[in-house]
């Protein structure tokens, strides 16, 4: 009983380590997001129906973002066809 209980013991550490030093991809979605509300960029929406809009990104989930454009807008990401910063500067760090 007691060795059965310390290889489990050792296999938990080894995994623990060996999972400790791998690094994953995050989302590219969720980066471009967290940037562009942290650096609080001024972006370009245009939706699917063609109408533009000009706005700061607050929050975002699965389904939609929350643009302050005079006001809160909530769109749904399904509507939208792009998003650029207002002056074409933005960049992602990739880092």
């Amino acid at each position: 009983m007691k060795t059965k209980t310390m290889l489990m013991i050792i296999l938990a550490f080894t995994f623990s380590v060996l999972f400790s030093s791998l690094t994953f991809a995050a989302n590219p979605e969720t980066e471009f997001f967290d940037q562009l509300i942290e650096q609080r960029v001024l972006v370009n929406i245009a939706m699917m129906s063609g109408e533009k809009l000009q706005g700061y990104i607050k929050n975002y989930d699965n389904n939609i973002i929350i643009v302050d454009s005079s006001g809160d807008l909530i769109l749904y990401k399904h509507a939208v066809s792009s998003i650029t910063s207002a002056d074409g500067s933005f960049r992602l760090n990739q880092d």
